[in-house]
């Protein structure tokens, strides 16, 4: 097999540059320059990541083309300080980016992954951005290490793994669809987790930590949410009408500031069984009919917003 053939058939094998494409090229140059490479502007086509038959065959980059620029010599040290942002890439062939190291940031927006993607001990110095991107196959990201922010914010996802993953700053779901579970297994956000306004099927968040607010506010969740041992600095928001159609285990989470569940709709059990929260507010129509509070303590209640049970 030649390197050309091993680049293709091998995410993780670097393209040599005189097999790339028109269109890799162009990312190239764009990174270069410390330009946006926006291959909607200039491949026309539909802009919608979900569209895949009206999407043209010269968006297609492959994973060796992104292997090679952020690994390789001489390319990775001739990226900027404005990284690798890339808009409206269509990947065809499985990407792995698994235990690299990138000291910029990397930036796929808008984009559309039709196998599966692997950031698994990846660690960026920078920020990770995948916002408003399609995932047709699972996203691994057990383990990876963002010293910056990571965005996944107006995107459709099937399985995401984030087990075990460091967020420095903060993690934006925002208006995302999550098709399969997210699972957050022990990760550690250092700042806000933001859940707002999302459509969820099961989440587990068991022993995992955020340094500062966890907000679910107006967001529907299918299955159940766990929250087992969850540790939160400051706040988590769980309502502006947020829905929760399967259980909801809090057991022995420790919500350092306020729990706020007012409008909130609970169709299943709420778990809080030796949970420990700040301040609770309410609304007494908030509460589910199965509730499970043995040994669970708050230090406030926030009297404006009804009776606790």
């Amino acid at each position: 097999m030649s390197e050309s053939e091993e680049a293709v058939a091998h995410p993780h094998v670097p393209l040599p540059r005189d097999e790339w494409t028109e269109q890799e090229e162009y990312v190239w140059t764009c990174v270069a320059r410390g330009e946006i490479a926006n291959l909607l502007r200039e491949y026309p086509g539909s802009y919608d990541p979900q569209d895949a038959r009206n999407w043209p065959e010269e968006r297609v980059l492959r994973p060796g083309f992104l292997y090679a620029i952020l690994f390789s010599k001489p390319f990775r040290g001739s990226v900027g300080r404005s990284g690798v942002v890339i808009v409206g890439a269509l990947f065809r062939r499985q990407l792995d980016l698994s235990d690299g190291r990138i000291s910029f940031p990397l930036s796929l927006q808008r984009c559309r992954l039709d196998r599966r993607v692997s950031y698994q001990r990846l660690h960026s110095s920078g920020y990770l951005s995948v916002a408003g991107s399609t995932f047709i196959g699972t996203l691994d990201m057990t383990m990876l290490q963002v010293d910056g922010s990571l965005y996944m914010s107006d995107g459709v996802f099937a399985k995401v793994d984030l087990h075990s993953a460091r967020i420095g700053d903060a993690l934006d779901m925002i208006g995302s669809k999550f098709t399969d579970e997210l699972i957050m297994y022990s990760a550690q956000i250092g700042s806000s987790l933001f859940m707002r306004s999302c459509r969820f099927q099961r989440v587990d968040l068991l022993y995992a930590r955020v340094g500062d607010m966890l907000t679910m506010s107006g967001s529907a969740f299918a299955g159940q949410v766990d929250m087992g041992n969850l540790q939160v600095e400051v706040s988590l928001i769980m309502r502006d009408r947020a829905r929760f159609e399967g259980d909801v285990f809090l057991t022995a989470a420790n919500v350092k500031g306020t729990l706020d569940i007012h409008d909130a709709t609970f169709c299943g059990v709420l778990d809080m069984q030796l949970a420990t929260v700040g301040v609770i507010r309410d609304r007494g129509a908030a509460w589910p009919r199965r509730v499970r509070l043995e040994n669970f303590k708050y230090a406030t209640w926030d009297e404006r917003h009804g009776r606790l049970v």
